[in-house]
């Protein structure tokens, strides 16, 4: 999970909601075409690409949109652009359920919109994630593995494979120097906008070794 710094509200979902009425609302479910795609890309992009969770790599397709607080619980919120986030496990197949659709109604003691979000997971080598041993992050970051899935065996398996990216560069000898240039091509945008899929678990990883 990184932070995600989010942009302003997409003018297009502005103009729709004044558009509301003693004749008509906006709603979630007539939320449709053409501002929810707007939105949803906005979303994306902010994001980076990857799941606001997990941080695996998402598209429109693969992604779908998540609110923060679920609008079932926070109905006020459903179209609120602060409380909504990209989240993985859109049209691919959605077992093992993790990140959006395992969370659920539950509420997020985390999450991606905290400056320190990053601060509350320890990553080990071969993908593993635990709560920080901060007292006063350890039992939040329990809460929050536990409610996204973050630690299924999928998602260890997606996020060693990143690493391992990160091993194999190691081997090659580096000096600290090239060893902070590369965390910093890892952790930032490339030419398109896009992050580095598991960039948290492999800058971590990484930096364990300057």
């Amino acid at each position: 999970m990184r932070p995600i710094v989010r942009s302003a509200e997409p003018p297009a979902l502005t103009a729709w909601k004044a558009l509301a009425s003693p004749d008509w609302q906006p709603s979630w479910d007539n939320f449709q075409k053409p501002q929810k795609p707007e939105v949803w890309g906005v979303l994306l992009r902010d994001q980076g690409f990857v799941c606001c969770y997990c941080e695996q790599r998402v598209d429109m397709r693969g992604s779908h949109i998540e609110h923060l607080q679920a609008r079932h619980a926070a109905p006020h919120l459903a179209l609120e652009f602060t409380n909504l986030l990209a989240s993985c496990q859109g049209e691919l197949p959605k077992e093992p359920a993790h990140c959006g659709h395992l969370k659920g109604y539950a509420p997020l003691s985390v999450h991606p919109l905290m400056p320190d979000c990053r601060e509350f997971f320890v990553f080990d080598s071969a993908g593993g994630i635990r709560p920080t041993s901060d007292p006063a992050r350890t039992t939040m970051a329990q809460s929050a593995i536990g409610t996204l899935g973050l630690d299924i065996p999928k998602l260890i398996a997606m996020r060693r494979d990143a690493i391992d990216g990160a091993v194999e560069f190691l081997s090659e000898g580096p000096s600290e120097q090239e060893i902070r240039q590369f965390i910093a091509v890892i952790d930032s945008r490339d030419a398109d906008g896009k992050h580095t899929p598991f960039a948290s678990a492999v800058v971590q990883f990484l930096t364990a070794y300057l």
